[in-house]
């Protein structure tokens, strides 16, 4: 196995081994700089090492300004891409946004279009007529008016005990008029249009549940027996209804 001389650059201070069979104690170049110098007698060669130097400083400029248009360039890259991702990003935004209002104009117009029940039989809406579920003496007057739009189911449930006490049908546009016991009552309507299926599928998918945001007081007072008119024209109307939970039609 061949010695090996390690031998240290006096330039650039690189080491590094020469196996003694080459080794040249006269003339010995660095690896890595190109230092030519004589090992034996210790004279670097000066010329060497300043060319070696410039040569040295112009590499390093070069790849300095190699690395520096890399960098430019990756930095334009990285700015291309990033308006790319915000373009696609904007675009995606716009395309959710449109398809958002399509959804809900598509909602509004299934809204504003009455469902038609095909598969029930349709059958004529009852007269005018009420039904009494109490034992008390109907005396208070109590007038409904109905809308041109809509047939109508009448309920009135006491408001202690929850109890129906009053049911009635009143035809779109007529005006219906009865008696009622004396007290408080919470006034329920099924109502959904003129198609009637009977009493238990009512106006069929148009039907609707709605309550008087108000109760309805029959009360007497001062010899005089005080009762309730109702209206439910869209003109001169003078009940409010808000939606309320599905009741049977007994």
């Amino acid at each position: 196995m061949t010695d090996m001389k390690k031998i240290i650059c006096p330039n650039c201070g690189c080491k590094y081994e020469v196996g003694m069979d080459t080794y040249d104690p006269q003339k010995c170049e660095c690896p890595l700089c190109g230092c030519l110098y004589s090992w034996a007698l210790k004279k670097l060669n000066k010329e060497k090492i300043k060319n070696n130097k410039k040569l040295f400083a112009q590499r390093s400029i070069y790849q300095s300004r190699r690395l520096n248009q890399k960098n430019k360039k990756n930095h334009i890259g990285i700015l291309i891409g990033f308006l790319v991702l915000i373009i696609f990003v904007g675009l995606c935004m716009s395309i959710i946004s449109v398809a958002k209002q399509d959804l809900m104009t598509s909602a509004k117009l299934n809204m504003s279009i009455p469902v038609v029940t095909t598969s029930l039989k349709r059958v004529d809406f009852p007269d005018n007529g009420y039904v009494l579920y109490s034992s008390e003496m109907a005396v208070a007057p109590f007038t409904f008016e109905a809308n041109n739009n809509e047939n109508n189911v009448i309920m009135l449930f006491d408001v202690d005990t929850g109890k129906r006490i009053f049911q009635a049908f009143v035809n779109a546009g007529t005006t219906f008029k009865s008696k009622i016991p004396l007290g408080a009552y919470r006034m329920v309507i099924v109502h959904g249009g003129k198609n009637w299926y009977g009493f238990e599928k009512k106006f069929g998918d148009n039907t609707k549940y709605s309550k008087a945001t108000k109760m309805l007081e029959f009360y007497k007072q001062d010899g005089r027996i005080m009762g309730n008119i109702v209206k439910m024209s869209a003109v001169n109307g003078n009940f409010k209804l808000e939606k309320t939970e599905p009741v049977d039609i007994i």
